[in-house]
Order: C-alpha cells, then sequence, then structure tokens
C-alpha cells in the first residue's frame, strides 16, 4: 500500500489541536517519527475506544474508523507507558493508543485498570502537505520565544504522585490571583502528556490564556532525559514570560525527581529564583521527600495542599513535620482566596490604637531597636548622610541614627501607622522628621535623595515588595547602601511555635497570618531589583518575657492588633491558658520566659555605573 486519501472531517485527536482544517487528507505509507500527524485505523473487530476531540469533547473512535494522532512517548506510574520503536511506526503494523490525546506508540506496561482509550489501531502512514512533505506539529507550535521579559511572578504547582490534586491547587492559585485583581493569568502545564481538558479548565477558571507541550511542538515531555528538554522548557517559559500577564501559573505533572521534573525545576530558577511554589502531596512523609528534594536544587515550598491535608490532624502532622503552612485547597479553597484576595485581609494596618503603639514604644520597640542597631552597624553611617528609614514606627532607630549622621546629615522616618508617627514626632529634631508614609510609594522624595535607606523588622510586613524595592532603588544615590532585615520562613521565631500548639489545643482556628521571607526568596528580590554586593545572613536572638502577658501584649503590639484580631475574647483567654501551660519548661522559678528569634540580614548597594 503506497498511500491513500481520507475524508476532510475525519475524526482527530486532541493532539492535533494547533493542526489547521485540511480540504484534503493524503498520506503516505512512510514510518511515522514523534509529532507526525498520522493515519491511524481502529480494526473491524475492535471494541471501540474514547479519545479527546481538538475541542475537548469525548470522542467515540468505532471500529472500522480511520481517525488522525501522533506517535509519542508516555511514561507514568499508573497509566500506560509506551514508547516509538526505533525507526518510527512501520505502515501496516498494530500499536496502542497510550492517552486520550491521540498519543500512540508501541505498549510497554499496561495500567492495572482498563482505560477507554486503550486500543490497538493500525498505522496507515504519515499525512502530507501540498509539496509532499510530511506534516508534524511542531511546524505549527510556537515558533519564536515571543520578546523581552515582562517579569510577571511565577507560582508553581508541584505535586508528589499523580492524582493529589495539582490542578485543584493551580485553579485556587488562579482564582485567588483573580480575586487581587490581576485579570491577566497565564496558567502553564509544563510536563507530561497533554490534555485540552485540563486546560480548559484553566480557562474556565478565568486564565487569560493555558499551553501545554503541544503549543510547542511536542505530544508530550517523554522519555526521561531526552536531549532537547531543557531547550524545551525554556521555550516554553521564555514564551509565558514575554506575555503581558500579571502571573503564571506553571502546573508540573509527576513529582520533583521523575518525568523531567528536575530539569524543569532547574529552569525555573534559572529564571525566577523568587518563585513560590504550592506542593500537593499524598502524605506527611512524601512532602518531607519533596522538600528535601527540591532544597538539593535550591527551592523552597511555601505552602503544602493535598490529601496529606484532608483532616485537622494530618494538616498539622504535616505542618510540624515539614515545617510548611498547610492548607486544603479542595476542601476549603474559599479560605484560600479569601486570605489571598487582598493585602487587607491577612495585614490591617487599621487595627493600631493608642493602646498598642504606646505599648510598642515601651516593650516591642526597645527589642527592635537592639536589632536596629546591628543593621546600622554594617551600613556603615557616617556624617553627613541623608538616611531614609522605611517602617520606622515610634522612632526610636531613627533617633538613634540622628545622632550618627549628626547636624551635617539628615533622617527621614516613615511609616503607615499614624499613631505611632505621633510619637516618633515627639523625637523631632532640626535633622530627623517623621511622617506617615509606605515602602510602596516614595514618590515625595525625588530620584537620588539618599545616601542610605533601611527596613528594620518591617520588610516581612510589606505587601508589593518587587515595587517597594524598585522604589528604594530609584531613591538612592549611586552606590547608596540598603539593609533590611526581616523575619525567615524557614526558622520561624520560637513563640511562633508555642503560640501555634496553644491554638490547636484551645480548639483555636490558627488565621494569624505570620509574614516572611527565605534566605533565596530575599536575595532574588533584592538582587533583581539591581542592587549589588548583595550580603545576607541569618543570625539568632533570645528574648525574655516576664510572663505569658508580656509575650502576648509584644506579639500584639509588634503586629499592629493583627494578632488575634478574629478570635473572640472566650478564644483568646483559652488559649492564654493553654500558651502559660505550654511555655512552663522555658522558665525556671522566678525566671523569665527564654525564647529564641530568628532574622534574615541583608544588605546591598546600587550601582556606580
Amino acid at each position: 500500500m503506497n498511500g491513500g486519501d481520507l475524508p476532510a472531517n475525519v475524526k482527530r485527536t486532541s493532539v492535533l489541536r494547533r493542526v489547521p482544517p485540511f480540504e484534503s487528507i493524503r498520506f503516505q505509507s512512510a514510518c511515522g517519527g514523534e509529532g507526525d500527524v498520522c493515519a491511524f485505523e481502529l480494526p473491524r473487530d475492535a471494541s471501540p475506544i474514547t479519545v479527546e476531540s481538538p475541542t475537548g469533547r469525548m470522542m467515540t473512535i468505532a471500529p472500522g474508523d480511520a481517525f488522525l494522532a501522533t506517535p509519542g512517548y508516555r511514561q507514568a506510574r499508573r497509566w500506560a507507558v509506551g514508547s516509538i520503536p526505533n525507526g518510527g511506526l512501520v505502515p501496516g503494523n498494530a500499536y496502542w493508543v497510550l492517552s486520550d490525546s491521540g498519543v500512540v506508540g508501541e505498549l510497554i506496561s499496561a495500567p492495572p485498570l482498563k482505560m477507554p482509550h486503550l486500543g490497538r489501531v493500525r498505522y496507515l502512514g504519515v499525512v502530507c502537505g501540498d509539496r509532499g512533505e510530511t506534516l508534524n506539529i511542531r511546524q505549527f507550535g510556537v515558533t519564536n520565544s515571543g520578546g523581552a521579559d515582562r517579569n510577571a511572578p511565577l507560582y508553581l504547582i508541584l505535586g508528589t504522585s499523580s492524582e493529589v490534586g495539582k490542578t485543584t491547587a493551580g485553579v485556587a492559585v488562579l482564582r485567588a490571583l483573580r480575586l487581587q485583581g490581576h485579570t491577566n493569568v497565564v496558567a502553564l502545564k509544563a510536563t507530561g502528556t497533554s490534555s485540552f481538558l485540563e486546560l480548559a479548565k484553566y480557562l474556565d477558571f478565568g486564565a487569560a490564556e493555558a499551553f501545554d507541550c503541544i503549543d510547542f511542538g511536542f505530544p508530550t515531555t517523554y522519555p526521561v532525559g531526552r536531549k532537547e528538554i531543557t531547550d524545551i522548557f525554556f521555550k516554553a517559559l521564555d514564551f509565558c514570560f514575554s506575555l503581558p500577564a500579571d502571573a503564571l501559573v506553571v502546573e508540573c505533572s509527576g513529582d520533583p525527581v521523575s518525568a523531567n521534573a528536575p530539569e524543569l525545576l532547574r529552569c525555573m530558577k534559572a529564571r525566577r529564583s523568587d518563585l513560590k511554589i504550592i506542593l500537593a502531596a499524598a502524605d506527611a512523609l512524601g512532602a518531607m521527600g519533596a522538600k528535601r528534594a527540591l532544597a538539593d536544587i535550591g527551592l523552597e515550598i511555601s505552602l503544602i495542599t493535598g490529601p496529606c491535608t484532608d483532616t485537622a490532624t494530618l494538616r498539622q502532622w504535616t505542618e510540624d513535620l515539614c515545617g510548611i503552612p498547610a492548607i486544603n485547597m479542595a476542601q476549603d479553597s474559599a479560605s484560600f482566596e479569601a486570605s489571598a484576595s487582598s493585602s487587607e485581609s491577612r495585614i490591617n494596618f487599621s487595627l493600631d490604637t493608642p493602646q498598642l503603639a504606646a505599648t510598642y514604644e515601651e516593650v516591642s520597640g526597645h527589642q527592635q531597636f537592639a536589632d536596629g542597631k546591628e543593621l546600622i552597624s554594617a551600613l556603615h553611617i557616617s556624617s553627613g548622610d541623608r538616611v531614609l528609614d522605611i517602617g520606622a514606627g515610634t522612632g526610636h532607630l531613627a533617633a538613634y541614627v540622628q545622632k550618627i549622621v549628626g547636624s551635617s546629615g539628615s533622617v527621614v522616618a516613615i511609616d503607615p501607622l499614624p499613631l505611632r508617627v505621633e510619637i516618633a514626632q515627639s523625637k523631632a529634631t532640626a535633622n530627623f522628621e517623621s511622617q506617615v508614609g509606605r515602602a510602596e510609594d516614595l514618590s515625595e522624595f525625588a530620584d537620588a535623595t539618599f545616601d542610605v535607606v533601611y527596613l528594620n523588622c518591617v520588610f516581612h510586613w510589606v505587601e508589593d515588595k518587587r515595587r517597594a524595592l524598585a522604589e528604594i532603588f530609584r531613591v538612592l544615590k549611586t552606590g547608596g547602601r540598603l539593609g533590611l532585615n526581616c523575619q525567615d520562613t524557614d526558622h520561624p521565631h520560637e513563640a511562633f511555635h508555642f503560640m501555634r500548639r496553644a491554638m490547636t489545643e484551645a480548639g483555636v482556628e490558627y488565621d494569624h497570618y505570620v509574614p516572611g521571607l527565605s534566605s533565596h526568596e530575599l536575595e532574588a528580590l533584592v538582587t533583581g531589583a539591581g542592587f549589588v554586593a548583595y550580603e545576607g545572613e541569618l543570625r539568632n536572638f533570645v528574648n525574655f518575657y516576664r510572663d505569658v502577658d508580656a509575650l502576648l501584649a509584644w506579639s500584639s503590639s509588634s503586629s499592629f492588633g493583627n494578632f488575634l484580631a478574629n478570635i473572640s475574647e472566650a478564644g483568646c483567654a483559652r488559649m492564654r491558658d493553654a500558651l502559660d501551660r505550654l511555655l512552663e519548661p522555658k522558665r525556671r522559678t522566678g525566671e523569665s520566659i527564654r525564647l529564641k528569634r530568628y532574622l534574615l540580614f541583608a544588605t546591598a548597594r546600587k550601582p556606580t555605573n
């Protein structure tokens, strides 16, 4: 058989969704390779099979039907495993439909359960173009990287195995981003086997565009270890990053150590070292294994979801074992979306009160004042410098710096909390002023105004950190210095550990937002804003509290009322009593409560050229 003709409306599978319609279809009796548009026939004595059409509709291939699909590879622990034989598919031979998207090849391993698409079909030949050339889906894929990187933030959805809720998590992230006002979110299913239905789910929930390997010319990203896989991933990422998107949500199939996932992770880290990773895990031990595997690549998990969070006990065990926040996005997606829908739902500046401001001035201000003095020492501030203190609170540290810069220098202190600014203004001098302001908006100051900008125990509270760093970069003089310290998500304060346990024992839902950054995230943000000579260090401190009430007062005043804000008086009382019991081993008779605290310290400067 040398070839033949097929009707223009012949059935075609979704793997060919980017291939345009044909006025006529001619196939040649030639071997078929990966991605070739090929003709197949389901034998008349076979059972019907079900495949996905280019529109996502599940379509029946009846016995005797011809249809179009493509040779490809598939590797999966739960589904069919197959490959393309050396030399390609041979006309007249029988092969298996390995996926419902229309990937066909030799069957290596069958799934334990019968799949509707799995059936033996006869290979007829390759479909040819007008000039007799073999058509391949690469001809119809994205042809270039699209343009310059627009710096959209990246959210990666990763799993410990199949069927653990990766797409559910991806959709929850997508919805949360849209509730935040991000109307142009792009989705990429980066690895595995194509599925238009999975892309359609992202589109149904508001993604502006959704892509997978087919859009870049490949029916799957298998086999493992293929030579060009890094180029494929970089091409897909660069194209998506060139789009005018508010954010990119990427879903990775399988687990972090198989199916070319490590190569994808390295490519993503190269493009966005500050990416947010949401892990869907079957159990806590799997989540811990994924955490370690990612750490080997230099990446960190931001949030855990999946079956390991199906109950409150499982969720708590996962959080305790991994030291990472966990939430069940399938059961409680509304809470996740609400918590991410606006900055006000997480950080509410209006909760500050005169009593909290006064307590901060008396207690917390002195504790953080000591942290600030270490930060100032690293910045080498000298007489005559112009300095900006962002998040200055009641002005303890700014007043200290004012004495260093002397009468020939100046200090401007800004803070978003008017009650604390009022206290700081009482410390004002001729070269020290305090005013209401936020890190994200320094428009009051001209370019190249300051020699030094610092944020003491503040940066973790800043909502839009990229914008804040861009503003700081602008107002710094050439060669100007930046210094900051912030909470480390990998090393939370010891107090937070006891408070979380106390809330669990008291039957109080733990909904207090504890901001922070990992060391990798902080460095990526600072250097990504254009700063150089970055130096970072984790430092630990020991704090002493007279009693549990002093600890709670510190927590409330330093969070300007956000701590325990949504908990009833009765719930607060139960939590306080539980915390008092838990902290008993941390003190001796007549002594204060002794707790460790950790801060990331970082300095950098604006380039001189």
